[in-house]
């Protein structure tokens, strides 16, 4: 069973509007060097990592909206634990952004956790 995260937040509570382009690239491109990138489309804003036992992917929409969902297999022993990648998503948005990463947590506007099952 994996666990899915989604994080939504917008980023102009973080940086203001008049610096929202800025931040949409520069989170986006760390994001890129999370992990191993299996997706990237820089055009629409959308890329998708993989790290230790999750993939992590990134859409920023227009207006600074910027969601993050991690798929997260917690049965795989050795490797990250969902708190750890939530951190490094955390710690990730607040070092491209030059802020303390208790902001980029204030700043989730929804954070829903759910299950997916698969058959054996």
């Amino acid at each position: 069973m994996a666990l899915r995260v989604t994080l939504l937040m917008d980023l102009t509570k973080l940086v203001g509007q008049d610096k929202l382009a800025e931040a949409e690239k520069a989170v986006f491109n760390a994001f890129m060097y999370m992990g191993t990138t299996v997706f990237k489309d820089t055009e629409s804003m959308e890329c998708t990592v993989a790290r230790g036992n999750s993939i992590i992917s990134l859409t920023i929409y227009n207006a600074g909206v910027a969601k993050i969902e991690v798929l997260h297999n917690h049965g795989c022993k050795g490797y990250n634990t969902l708190q750890g990648i939530l951190n490094d998503v955390v710690d990730t948005i607040a070092n491209a952004l030059g802020i303390d990463s208790d902001k980029v947590a204030d700043a989730i506007g929804y954070l829903g956790i759910g299950t997916i099952r698969t058959k054996h």
